[in-house]
């Protein structure tokens, strides 16, 4: 019995196997009668052959292949872009350069530090490079729209640039402040031109052209003062103006004798010579504050820096010792 039933176990299993395999077999060649393509005989492939390019044949290009190169729009673009290329944000590219000042033992290059301005406050500054005068100006113009001070920026085309793409680098949104009329940038060419008559500045013209501006947005709000950058009292210089500049400078501080306002002016170094250092000494006693600048001007800002001190403190007392003159003398006299 055990032996029968083992048998009938064996053929059931093979019947069905059988059964299933019949199905299968009926599938397959159904399929092949409806798509001969599936069978299994092996169809040889062919190969298209692409006619020969002619002068009236168009090529289609992949999507990113592009024969004629970036525009001279981009170019452009990109090539502006260059100064801010690969820069670190603000406060870790500071870490990084003290770090590599230190592995190359030497002194990292700091950006003036601008925490306590008071009203009236008329700084200068001289440099060397582009780099670090924009660095600052970023610096000076950047923590002062943070705050909610308004700002104005009177510089060259290349300079504006530069401090547009420094501005936006620190997180500050430009075309926002633009459209809300709290950062004003200005050609520093043009807006001298406008009120500047064979080389002298005009103080009416100043008064109307930068006075009215500053007042407008020192009126707007009770926060912080409005700060102002400006390079036309360099170009006046750079041309050989040395008493146009002086007198600009003047304009600036009666200017803030009115309204209260912080400036910082910007004199390249390869202005200067033997023959204006006359005028440079009386060029830095119309400033309040004189700007470090780079490592290699730390000698010349130290004893520049001591010399007006010292021309101020003089001045000083000659006017002591005039105001007790005149209280000595007596009314016939």
């Amino acid at each position: 019995m055990a032996h029968e039933g083992a048998s009938k176990q064996s053929m059931n299993t093979i019947s069905i196997s059988r059964r299933q395999f019949a199905r299968l077999l009926g599938a397959g060649a159904a399929v092949a009668a409806v798509r001969p393509a599936l069978s299994l005989a092996v169809t040889p492939a062919t190969t298209p052959v692409t006619p020969p390019i002619t002068g009236a044949t168009v090529v289609r290009l992949s999507s990113n292949e592009n024969p004629y190169g970036p525009s001279a729009k981009a170019l452009k673009s990109m090539t502006d872009a260059f100064g801010v290329a690969c820069r670190y944000p603000e406060t870790q590219a500071e870490a990084l350069v003290e770090s590599l000042a230190k592995l190359s033992r030497g002194r990292a290059a700091q950006t003036p530090q601008f925490p306590n301005l008071q009203a009236s406050s008329h700084l200068v500054q001289f440099y060397l490079t582009d780099v670090f005068l924009l660095d600052t100006v970023a610096r000076f113009i950047g923590d002062g729209l943070r705050e909610g001070a308004p700002a104005v920026a009177v510089l060259t085309e290349s300079h504006r640039k530069g401090l547009d793409q420094r501005l936006a680098l620190r997180g500050i949104d430009v075309a926002a402040l633009l459209s809300k009329g709290l950062y004003v940038p200005l050609d520093a060419a043009e807006t001298l031109s406008k009120f500047t008559v064979g080389g002298w500045p005009s103080e009416l013209g100043f008064n109307t052209v930068i006075g009215d501006l500053i007042g407008r947005l020192a009126a707007q709000g009770q926060g912080p003062l409005v700060r102002v950058v400006g390079e036309m009292v360099a170009l006046l210089w750079n041309e050989g103006n040395a008493r146009g500049a002086l007198r600009l400078e003047d304009l600036w501080n009666n200017l803030a004798n009115k309204i209260p306002f912080t400036l910082l002016c910007a004199y390249p170094l390869k202005t200067f010579s033997r023959e204006t250092c006359g005028e440079l000494l009386g060029l830095c006693a119309a400033h309040s504050e004189l700007v470090a600048g780079e490592n290699e001007t730390a000698d010349f800002h130290k004893e520049i820096a001591g010399t007006v001190g010292s021309i101020k403190r003089s001045l000083a007392d000659i006017k002591t010792k005039l105001a007790a003159l005149n209280l000595q003398k007596s009314p016939e006299q």
